[in-house]
């Protein structure tokens, strides 16, 4: 998702040491070889450049991928990051309810796509473990 909105607000993240930093140190505490610390770090260094940053459109991309880091050391970031980048899609539309809601499906059709590479293709339905229901607002 960081890289989707990364890529609509025109920022390189390969361009950007901080942020293929932060990439890096996530896969790598995905795979249990970074410290929940390393992650912090690494979210703060992205974090200070979305602070500097003068494009409101460009400071709410950044926070996607500063929380989408920070998710390996706590995983409420996710939300947090899909939120921002719900956000950013605002700000670049003008508020369009057409396109924050295609950003916040493809979403969700991401998330999907994720949890049945996981669980393999065994039915999965939209209701799986209540998250999408969370996403859909259907408590």
């Amino acid at each position: 998702m960081a890289k989707h909105i990364l890529e609509i607000a025109d920022i390189d993240n390969n361009s950007i040491d901080e942020i293929v930093d932060g990439f890096r140190v996530n896969e790598l505490w995905q795979q249990g070889k970074a410290r929940m610390h390393d992650v912090r770090q690494a979210e703060f260094k992205i974090h200070k450049i979305a602070r500097e940053c003068d494009s409101e459109i460009k400071k709410t991309a950044l926070r996607v991928a500063g929380q989408a880091v920070a998710s390996g050391h706590m995983k409420e970031h996710a939300m947090v990051a899909s939120d921002y980048a719900v956000k950013a899609i605002g700000l670049l539309s003008s508020n369009n309810m057409y396109a924050i809601t295609t950003e916040r499906e493809w979403q969700l059709n991401e998330l999907k796509k994720f949890l049945q590479s996981i669980m393999g293709d065994n039915n999965l339905t939209k209701h799986e473990f209540g998250i999408i229901d969370f996403f859909e607002g259907n408590k």
